[in-house]
């Protein structure tokens, strides 16, 4: 008979190779998890700095939608007849008029033109704060966005 210990080193080769393939495997998994994560993130990236720079924006049109909401209970509650100011929404319909986010103040301006049934009004956020959030259109245009009380929103030229 053999000595038992004569087979260990062989042994041992066998599980260092097993090792070496075990390892090889989990290798070749996480470079193809790795790469599947890249690839996601190459992809979303982009959406969310678009979207992340559109925040003023989209909350300066929801302080238009706001505004007009406010307007037309007003509207309501005086027999079909618009304020001749926006401050006079306040504190009865809007706490405090909202401050663009892009400026760090109100800039909203208000128009309302007629009387009674035929009565519409116009806001808009003057100036041009929000002039790289509009970069895909040519110039950089002024007072956007805008809310007519006819039209609804234009939040773009």
């Amino acid at each position: 008979m053999g000595e038992p210990w004569s087979a260990v080193p062989d042994l041992i080769l066998e599980v260092e190779e097993q090792c070496r393939k075990r390892l090889a495997r989990l290798a070749a998994y996480g470079m193809c998890f790795f790469s599947i994560v890249l690839v996601l993130a190459v992809v979303i990236a982009p959406n969310f700095i678009r979207t992340g720079c559109r925040g003023p924006l989209t909350a300066c049109k929801s302080n238009l939608k706001n505004m007009a909401t406010a307007l037309e209970m007003y509207a309501y509650d005086f027999r079909g007849e618009y304020p001749e100011r926006l401050d006079q929404l306040v504190p009865t319909y809007m706490k405090t008029l909202p401050t663009c986010p892009e400026a760090g103040e109100v800039t909203y301006t208000y128009r309302c033109v007629g009387r009674g049934k035929r009565a519409n009004f116009s806001m808009e956020c003057s100036g041009s704060h929000h002039a790289k959030q509009y970069s895909a259109f040519e110039g950089s245009p002024l007072n956007y966005p805008r809310y007519h009380s006819a039209r609804g929103l234009a939040d773009h030229p």
